[in-house]
C-alpha cells in the first residue's frame, strides 16, 4: 500500500510538473527575451560626422557652437571638432571620431557623413501582458525594455537611462520548450 501511495504521489507530481511547464510563465518569457542576441549586444544609432557648414550667428561664434553642441563628446574624448574654413558669413567645421570614438562604432554601417555609434544597451525589464492565441501552443507577449548603460554618444543623441519602450513578441511552443519568433 505504501508503494502504491508513493507511486501515485510521484505520478501526480510528474503530471503537475508537465502541466505547469506547458504554460508560458512571465519569468520564462523574460528569460527567453533577455537571451536574444539583440538584447545582448549594444544598440547603435546614426550620428552625423564629416563637414558641416555654419552660417550667420553660428558662423560668427563657431567655437562657442562647437563647445555648446559637442562639449560632452569632446570631454569624453570620442570626438574631435575643428574649424577648417572661415569667412565673414560662414564657417566650415569638421566632425571626426577619435580612436576611442571609432572603437564605439559599428564599422559595417555608415559612411563619410554618418557613423553608427554605440548609444546604450536595451534590456527587457517587465512583462506587460500575455495573450494565448492558441492554448499551450502560441502566446503573444507584450513587454517593456529599457535603455541602460548610456554612452556619451547616447546622451548626445537623447537616450536616457531607464527610458522604457514597449514591444510585442510571439512565443511558439516547440516540443517541451517555448521559442521566441
Amino acid at each position: 500500500m505504501k508503494r502504491l501511495t508513493l507511486f501515485a504521489a510521484l505520478l501526480l507530481t510528474a503530471l503537475l510538473a508537465t502541466a505547469c511547464s506547458r504554460e508560458l510563465t512571465e519569468e520564462t518569457a523574460l528569460e527567453k527575451l533577455s537571451s536574444l542576441s539583440e538584447f545582448r549586444a549594444p544598440f547603435f544609432a546614426p550620428m552625423r560626422i564629416g563637414e558641416m557648414v555654419l552660417t550667420n550667428e553660428k558662423a560668427e561664434s563657431a567655437d562657442q557652437f562647437i563647445r555648446d553642441t559637442y562639449g560632452p563628446l569632446l570631454d569624453a574624448g570620442v570626438l574631435d571638432v575643428t574649424v577648417t574654413d572661415r569667412s565673414s558669413w560662414r564657417a566650415v567645421i569638421l566632425i571626426e571620431l577619435t580612436d576611442k570614438g571609432k572603437a564605439m562604432c559599428d564599422n559595417r554601417r555608415g559612411n563619410d557623413h554618418q557613423a553608427y555609434v554605440q548609444v546604450c544597451y536595451m534590456v527587457p525589464c517587465e512583462i506587460r501582458g500575455m495573450l494565448a492565441v492558441t492554448p499551450d501552443k502560441v502566446v503573444e507577449c507584450t513587454y517593456a525594455f529599457a535603455e541602460r548603460n548610456i554612452t556619451p554618444f547616447g546622451t548626445f543623441l537623447g537616450y536616457t537611462d531607464g527610458t522604457q519602450h514597449i514591444d510585442t513578441r510571439t512565443f511558439v511552443r516547440s516540443g517541451s520548450s517555448w521559442q521566441v519568433q
